[in-house]
């Protein structure tokens, strides 16, 4: 419960659950100011606290309670206020412009990894002639950066970007892996060796990225109410596997048009594939990323919106 105390007409917060009044007539108390400042207010006279009486509101209640000043104005947030926090609700349901972000991310990513996949295997063994072995040279070197998850959370904790921990360096990872892709997809030589290390360079940018995303994951479910925790994390997971079932299929029909669809022939070329593999996580990502919401560090509110 919130309770507030009414004095001559106006509210102000206090942390006590009752206040008694002196039977007899009590010295002028001083002015107390109206403190409210998770509603972005100025603090203001609220009058002689010898006239006082209590009431007792629920949090619903409260909200809906208007702030007037003694002549009776309505309050307003000062200039210097800040901005106001997303509803739990916004926050916590996947979908929400403010969460968008997030499983889209997921899907990108299964989508990416699944359609390249069956295709840089074929385009070793069938285009380059190699075998066994460097494929899983090309798998042990490309799969080092998802081996420094713990960095990448020290990063978020110790070096946040303009107050932002996650938010940022997600944008950094996945204009990482566009860059890499492109310029994978028009080198000259699609070498065992170019591959390798742009796949590598690629896989730190989407490392940096999907980290950041699960840390606001992790936030997000920390918000969510006992019946319903977890939804917001399982709903990730399953655009991801949709985004990996989704890679594997356009990875038969654009690689080597296993199923015959109608208009793409004998299917892309390699290079084609890696464009694909740059463009779809960028945008669906990165344009989402204005618009998703995260605490800001420099207001003391460092994991989650409370």
């Amino acid at each position: 419960n919130v309770h507030f105390l009414i004095v001559t007409g106006s509210l102000s917060v206090t942390g006590r659950s009752s206040i008694a009044t002196a039977a007899a007539p009590a010295p002028p108390a001083p002015k107390v100011g109206l403190v409210m400042a998770e509603r972005g207010l100025r603090p203001t006279d609220s009058g002689d606290l010898s006239r006082v009486r209590t009431r007792t509101m629920n949090e619903d209640e409260a909200a809906r309670t208007p702030l007037v000043a003694d002549d009776g104005e309505p309050l307003k947030p000062s200039r210097d206020a800040p901005p106001d926090k997303p509803a739990l609700e916004t926050l916590t349901n996947p979908w929400a412009l403010a969460s968008l972000a997030l499983p889209l991310a997921s899907f990108a990513s299964g989508f990416s990894g699944a359609i390249a996949d069956v295709p840089i295997k074929y385009y070793f063994y069938d285009t380059l002639g190699l075998g066994a072995s460097q494929y899983y040279l090309y798998s042990a070197v490309t799969s080092i950066p998802s081996n420094l998850v713990v960095l990448v959370g020290l990063l978020a904790d110790c070096a946040p970007l303009r107050g932002k921990r996650c938010k940022y360096y997600i944008a950094i990872g996945r204009i990482a892996w566009l860059v890499t892709y492109l310029r994978l997809a028009t080198s000259k030589t699609l070498g065992f060796a170019a591959i390798t290390w742009y796949s590598t360079a690629g896989a730190l940018g989407d490392t940096l990225a999907s980290s950041m995303g699960a840390m606001l994951i992790v936030d997000r479910v920390k918000l969510e109410p006992e019946g319903r925790r977890g939804l917001f994390q399982a709903t990730c997971m399953l655009a991801s596997g949709v985004g990996k079932v989704a890679g594997q299929v356009a990875a038969a029909v654009t690689y080597g048009n296993d199923l015959h669809v109608p208009g793409f022939g004998d299917g892309f070329s390699i290079a084609a594939i890696f464009i694909i593999v740059a463009l779809v996580p960028t945008l669906l990502v990165v344009p989402l990323l204005p618009k998703l919401h995260e605490p800001d560090t420099r207001g003391g509110d460092v994991r989650a919106v409370r």
